[in-house]
């Protein structure tokens, strides 16, 4: 999946990877074993304990903006730049997406399984309209999606530096934003009706969590569920892979 070039660029090569290792191995006289130490190389530059804990900022993050009651999950990832008010701003930037979404001027496109650094990942993108709120605050205006798209980029980079932008980043088209949280691999098969639920863990952080059995379409939150539940509009076997999750709105929730 070939979404923006600086994507790419994180994924593969050893200049790419300067980012996110201490150094480069020598270049080899042999192309075969310069594939092989490019690979490894790349796989301790991905699969890390740190890298896991940006995606899971990352899906912390997404769950709010898929519903603000979920805000106060954020605040266990404080900030790590020391930038001032730059969780203040994060929140900001996701309560304005937010507002996108519910007012219609930005939309989840369908999600899809990728890789990101080694690690698994949900691919979420997000395309703007030409007319979208700039901040939670401000009325809907046309202006360039590609800068608003950024400057969310940059909220996320202000709290948890420049880690979290295989994460977060804007797509080629210029008007598409792409988020890339946490998949998870049910442990239970899913079935039954609405609001059915199966044991699951996050696929690359191994935290618990539950799967839910949601329609698309809003309906009552007749559970309370949090924005950001793991959920799937049909059964799943066990050892499924889930990839949507519920997005709140008022006392109604769906899963996208």
């Amino acid at each position: 999946m070939t979404h923006t070039l600086a994507r790419s660029l994180a994924l593969v090569g050893c200049t790419a990877l300067v980012a996110w290792t201490s150094g480069c191995a020598a270049p080899s006289d042999e192309p075969e074993a310069a594939e092989e130490e490019s690979a490894e190389v790349a796989s301790a530059a991905g699969a890390t304990p740190a890298n896991i804990a940006l995606q899971k900022k990352v899906t912390t993050a997404f769950s709010v903006a898929m519903g603000l009651s979920s805000k106060a999950l954020i605040l266990n990832h404080a900030c790590t730049t020391g930038k001032a008010g730059a969780m203040t701003a994060l929140l900001d930037a996701l309560a304005g997406m937010k507002q996108n979404l519910d007012d219609g001027y930005a939309t989840l496109q369908a999600p899809s399984l990728t890789t990101i650094l080694n690690l698994k990942a949900v691919s979420r993108p997000l395309k703007m309209s030409s007319s979208f709120r700039a901040s939670i605050n401000s009325p809907p205006l046309p202006m360039p999606a590609g800068l608003y798209l950024q400057k969310l980029q940059t909220s996320f980079v202000d709290c948890w530096g420049d880690g979290v932008k295989p994460f977060v980043y804007l797509g080629s088209d210029g008007a598409t934003g792409y988020f890339d949280p946490e998949p998870v691999n049910l442990t239970q098969s899913l079935s039954g009706s609405t609001g059915a639920s199966a044991a699951a863990v996050y696929s690359n952080s191994q935290s618990a969590t539950t799967v839910r059995y949601w329609s698309g379409s809003y309906g009552p939150n007749s559970l309370g569920l949090s924005a950001g539940t793991p959920c799937s509009t049909s059964g799943l076997s066990s050892s499924s892979v889930a990839l949507k999750v519920i997005q709140v709105y008022s006392s109604y929730a769906k899963c996208i």
